[in-house]
C-alpha cells in the first residue's frame, strides 16, 4: 500500500506519514507565526513516531510557559525530561529542520496528520471490538454499548472547519429572520405555556434547559406535558429519557393528562364506560404523535447521542430531548468524584444540544437547603451539587494585582480576568490560569461555614460548595480537620508577576496544599456566586472552589408550589404552580404561574 507522498507501509504497519510529521515539527522549531494554530488543533499522540511525540510535547510546554520555541529551548526540554538521548540527541532536531523546508500551507498537512491518526484510531476501535466480540460473558447490550462508546470517541477527532466568515453568518440570520416572521412569532419551539414562551420566545435551539425542583414539585409531570404540546405543535420526534420511571408508568401518565381520567383509576382499572371513552380517545390522539419513550436503567451520555442520531438519520431533525433525570445519568467510563463526573455530564449535554441543533430538557433535583429557610421559593445556588461563598470573600484580579470582594464586582462585565485552574493531564495535578469573568450574582441569604486554613486564611462558604482537595473536589461538609486544600501560592505567584507581562500568562504551575485547622458553623449571611466559563471553578481567599452545575445551562426553571408547603393555609390556591426562570443566557428571568391538577397530573395555561 503506498501513502500520500511515496511513504510505502508494510501490509501490518499502521498509517502514518513521515514527511509530514517532520514537516509540522520544523514548523514548530521555526516559524512562531503557526505555533498558535499547531498547538491548538494537535495533540502529541497525533503523531505516529514516539520520537515525534517527545519532540512535540517539549515543544508545546515551552510554548505554554511562554519562552521562545526553537532548537536550543526544546533541546534543553528533552533533556530535563530524560527524551533527548531517546530520540537520537540534538542531531535529531538538526535533521528535522535541515531536511525539511517550511510550509505556507501548514493546515492542510495538520489536516493530513489528523487523517492518519483517525485512520489508526479506527483500526485500534476495531481491534478493541474484535477482542470484546470473543468474550461471552459480556450481554450483547453491553457489547454494542461499548462497540458505540469507543466509535463516538474516534468522531471526536475528526477535523471540522468552524470559521465562518461573519458575512455568510449574517446571510443565514437574515434568511432565517425571514422564515421565522412568516410562521410564528417565537425564534425557539413553543411550550405550549402562552406566559413561559412570552418570556423565553420558546425553548431556542441547541439551548440546555434544566428544570428543577424538590420532590414532588411535579417536574416529571411538567415536562411530560411539555413533550405532548411540543409533539403537537411541530413535526418532528420528541425523545424521553426517563431513568427513573418505567416506559409503562409514563404512558399511563401521558393517557391521565390526554383523557382526564384520574390518574389512580387508571393503575387500577377501575374506570366506567364514559371514562372508557374517553381513554380510547386519547390512545388515537397520542398515537399519531411522534413521542419516542426510553426507559433504558444506567444510561450513558454515549448511548443517548447514538439513539439519538438513529432517529435524526430517520427524520432529518429532532423536536425536543428530555432526559429525567440528571442525577440519575452516569458514566461507567469515569475515575473521577461525581463532582467531576456531574459537571463533564452537563457539559457532555449541552454538546449534545448543539450538535443535533435542538433542546435538551433536563430534570434535576434541588438541595434540602430550601426546607431550612423562611421563605422557600428555590434560588439558583439550590441546584444539588452547587453551592456559594459570602460577599466578603476576595477574588483574586491578576492583571491589576487586586483582591476584590465579591460583593463589590456584582454584575461584572465579561472583560474581567481572574485566576481560575485546570488540570493538567500529564501529572494529574491542577495549573492556575487567567481566565475570563462571565458574571457575578448575588444566590440569596444562605447558612455558612467558615474554614481555617493553617496559614491564617479562612473561607466563609455554604456547606456544599465543593473545594480542591488532596482528594479531589469535596463539599465542605464532608472536610474534616488536617485535610489538605489547594490554594495559590501568592508569594511565589507575585515574584512570577513582577517577571512577566501578565497579559501574556496562560499556565502557572504554582498551587500548593495547605492543611485545614478548623472548620465551624458561622449563621445566615449574604452570599454570591460566579459564574467561569470551561474551567468552572474560581479563586477566592486563594483557595479553590468549584462552581454549580447550571454553569452550561441555557435557561433554568424552578418549579414552586406554595400548597406543598401550607396544607391548610385557605388563602392559598392549591392549584396555582410557580415557574420560576433563575437563569436566562438570552433574555430576562422572572416568574410566571401555570395550573396543576393534581388527580390527572396535568398542567395547564393558568386563565384569569
Amino acid at each position: 500500500m503506498k501513502s500520500n507522498n511515496n511513504v510505502f507501509l508494510k501490509k501490518n504497519e499502521l498509517p502514518y506519514n513521515l514527511t509530514i510529521e517532520r514537516i509540522i515539527l520544523a514548523e514548530v522549531l521555526l516559524n512562531k507565526k503557526n505555533l498558535a494554530l499547531i498547538f491548538y488543533k494537535v495533540r502529541k499522540d497525533f503523531f505516529y513516531l514516539q520520537n515525534h511525540q517527545y519532540i512535540f510535547e517539549a515543544s508545546k510546554q515551552v510554548y505554554e510557559e511562554q519562552i521562545d520555541v526553537n532548537i536550543d529551548t526544546v533541546t534543553d526540554r528533552l533533556k530535563i525530561l530524560g527524551n533527548l538521548d531517546l530520540i537520537g540527541g540534538s542531531e535529531e532536531l538538526i535533521n528535522i529542520i535541515n531536511l525539511v523546508t517550511s510550509s505556507n500551507d501548514i493546515e492542510t498537512y495538520l489536516v493530513l496528520l489528523i487523517d492518519k491518526h483517525i485512520r489508526r484510531q479506527i483500526i485500534y476501535g476495531a481491534r478493541k471490538i474484535e477482542e470484546l466480540s470473543y468474550q461471552s460473558f459480556d450481554s450483547i447490550e453491553t457489547l454494542f454499548d461499548e462497540a458505540e462508546r469507543i466509535l463516538f470517541s474516534v468522531t471526536q477527532d475528526k477535523p471540522v472547519n468552524n470559521l465562518f466568515l461573519a458575512s455568510e453568518v449574517l446571510l443565514e440570520a437574515f434568511v432565517d429572520l425571514e422564515q421565522r416572521s412568516l410562521d410564528s412569532q417565537y425564534s425557539g419551539v413553543r411550550s405550549g405555556f402562552f406566559d413561559l414562551d412570552e418570556i423565553t420566545q420558546g425553548f431556542q435551539k441547541s439551548d440546555l434547559v434544566i428544570i428543577a425542583g424538590r420532590p414532588s414539585m411535579g417536574k416529571t409531570a411538567f415536562a411530560l406535558n411539555l413533550i405532548r404540546n411540543v409533539a403537537e405543535l411541530q413535526e418532528y420526534p420528541v425523545v424521553i429519557f426517563s431513568l427513573e420511571m418505567s416506559r409503562q408508568q409514563l404512558v399511563y401518565r401521558f393517557l391521565s393528562r390526554e383523557s382526564q381520567v384520574m390518574h389512580s383509576k387508571l393503575r387500577t382499572g377501575n374506570i366506567d364506560e364514559r371514562e372508557w371513552y374517553a381513554v380510547s380517545k386519547a390512545i388515537n390522539v397520542l398515537g399519531n404523535l411522534k413521542i419516542y419513550l426510553d426507559d433504558t436503567p444506567n444510561l450513558s451520555l454515549v448511548s443517548i447521542r447514538n439513539k439519538i442520531n438513529i432517529l435524526n438519520l430517520q427524520y432529518g431533525n429532532i423536536g425536543m430531548i428530555v432526559l429525567d433525570y440528571l442525577q440519575l445519568l452516569n458514566d461507567p467510563t469515569s475515575k473521577d468524584t461525581r463532582v467531576q463526573e456531574l459537571s463533564r455530564l452537563t457539559r457532555g449535554l449541552k454538546i449534545l444540544a448543539k450538535e443535533f441543533d435542538t433542546p435538551v430538557i433536563v430534570l434535576s433535583q434541588l438541595s434540602r437547603s430550601v426546607e431550612s429557610r423562611v421563605n422557600k421559593r428555590p434560588l439558583l445556588s439550590d441546584l444539588r451539587e452547587s453551592g456559594c461563598v459570602t460577599g466578603d470573600m476576595l477574588i483574586y484580579m491578576p492583571l491589576t494585582n487586586q483582591h476584590l470582594a465579591l460583593s463589590q464586582i456584582i454584575d461584572s462585565i465579561p472583560r474581567d480576568l481572574v485566576m481560575s485552574t485546570r488540570h493538567n493531564n500529564k501529572e494529574q495535578s491542577l495549573l492556575s490560569i487567567v481566565t475570563r469573568l462571565k458574571r457575578a450574582y448575588y444566590t440569596g441569604v444562605k447558612l455558612v461555614y467558615k474554614v481555617e486554613i493553617l496559614n491564617k486564611t479562612n473561607l466563609k462558604i455554604t456547606a456544599n460548595h465543593k473545594i480542591f482537595s488532596s482528594k479531589g473536589w469535596l463539599p465542605i461538609d464532608t472536610l474534616s480537620n488536617k485535610e489538605l486544600v489547594g490554594m495559590l501560592d501568592i508569594c511565589n505567584f507575585s515574584k512570577f508577576l513582577a517577571q512577566t507581562k501578565t497579559e501574556k500568562i496562560r499556565f502557572i504551575p504554582n498551587i500548593a496544599l495547605f492543611s485545614i485547622l478548623d472548620i465551624q458553623m458561622l449563621g445566615r449571611s449574604h452570599c454570591y456566586d460566579l459564574w467561569i466559563p470551561h474551567t468552572n471553578n474560581y479563586i477566592i481567599n486563594n483557595l479553590i472552589v468549584h462552581n454549580s452545575i447550571e454553569q452550561d445551562a441555557d435557561l433554568v426553571l424552578m418549579l414552586y408550589r406554595d400548597s406543598y408547603y401550607e396544607k391548610d393555609a385557605e388563602y392559598i390556591n392549591e392549584n396555582i404552580t410557580e415557574v420560576i426562570i433563575t437563569k436566562h443566557r438570552n433574555g430576562p428571568v422572572g416568574t410566571i404561574n401555570i395550573l396543576f391538577e393534581p388527580k390527572t397530573l396535568t398542567f395547564d395555561n393558568f386563565v384569569f
